[in-house]
């Protein structure tokens, strides 16, 4: 605040086109970022990177690990000093198979292994949201397809990390839910 802004740095080192950043800044001065970048195979993966509070840039990171399609981050910082990542994520050999992805940073360790948070892969995902909540915990919510043209809204718990039973908000009607928006407070309640 007392400096401006300070230079340009690049947070993606490969030579392909990214997409969506999605920006966190944690109570330490720890910038994280997320992004969906193209590949040399024409599909899309995740990657992340950080900035540490002394300015020290790190190496960016793919952190979906699938050879799939991911797109559509969405970050959060948790109570605990940790941050999550939810992201659509496409079966590498089925367009129409998908699931919502999650990943979970943690500062001096870096990202863990890739998880689902939706549960089995279901033909049609998209428009993650995320809300944390106490310590180390979130909520998050996607549109998915339930047969035909009728699409529905879903949520899911994610404790410590780990996701729980995703259940259905609302049965579905025609093409009718585009998009999902999520919010918590400080003890779960989630809207």
């Amino acid at each position: 605040p007392t400096q401006g802004w300070g230079s340009v740095v690049r947070l993606n080192s490969a030579p392909y086109d990214a997409w969506t950043p999605q920006v966190g800044l944690d109570a330490d001065g720890r910038l994280l970022s997320t992004w969906y970048q193209s590949n040399a195979a024409n599909g899309f993966d995740l990657w992340a990177n950080h900035i540490e509070p002394t300015g020290g840039l790190a190496t960016a990171v793919q952190i979906d690990q699938s050879t799939g399609y991911s797109d559509q981050p969405v970050l959060a910082w948790l109570g605990d000093g940790s941050a999550l990542a939810v992201w659509r994520q496409t079966n590498e050999t089925q367009d129409l198979n998908q699931h919502m992805g999650m990943n979970r940073f943690q500062p001096g360790a870096g990202w863990a292994t890739a998880t689902s948070a939706s549960g089995a892969e279901i033909s049609i995902a998209r428009s993650p949201s995320l809300a944390p909540w106490g310590a180390a915990h979130a909520v998050t919510a996607w549109v998915q397809s339930s047969g035909g043209n009728r699409t529905e809204v879903w949520a899911n718990r994610i404790l410590q990390g780990q996701a729980g039973q995703p259940q259905a908000l609302h049965g579905g009607q025609a093409l009718a839910q585009d998009d999902a928006r999520i919010g918590a407070d400080d003890l779960g309640n989630a809207i």
